[in-house]
């Protein structure tokens, strides 16, 4: 399966809500909306968004995909709705990177997203040196 990143870095293809929804997996939907219930995460889905958390909101195809299903607070994502606006892939690749939000976001224990648009911003930046070289080698 190809890894699918999303706009702030958290790789949807390894979650399983996203995992779920690509396989039609209604039993570890199930799975995961009583272990997100048991956990307490309910109640701080309710405290964070205002309204109760529900079997329905275990649906999420990845949050760069547009006009699919995603989760809930995907559609309401500050960082999501800017590189759709900036028509960016992810925010390694914005020319404010790490802005606030991304850092803020980071800063709540989201370091491996961090790492993953590290990673892609030190990747583009090695290709696009190599593209020059061979362009002034031609």
């Amino acid at each position: 399966m190809r890894e699918i990143i999303g706009c702030c870095g958290i790789v949807c293809s390894n979650c399983d809500i996203y995992k779920a929804t690509k396989n039609g997996n209604n039993d570890l939907r199930d799975i995961i909306f009583k272990r997100e219930i048991e956990g307490g995460h309910g109640d701080r889905f309710q405290k964070l968004f205002g309204r109760e958390y529900t079997l329905e909101d275990i649906h999420c195809n990845g949050c760069p995909i547009e006009n699919k299903r995603s989760f809930w607070y995907i559609e309401n994502c500050q960082m999501r709705a800017c590189a759709l606006e900036k028509n960016l892939e992810n925010c390694a690749y914005c020319a404010e990177y790490p802005c606030e939000e991304l850092q803020a976001f980071f800063g709540k224990s989201h370091v491996n997203a961090k790492k993953t648009l590290d990673e892609i911003r030190a990747l583009d930046t090695f290709l696009s040196f190599k593209k020059i070289q061979v362009n002034n080698a031609i």
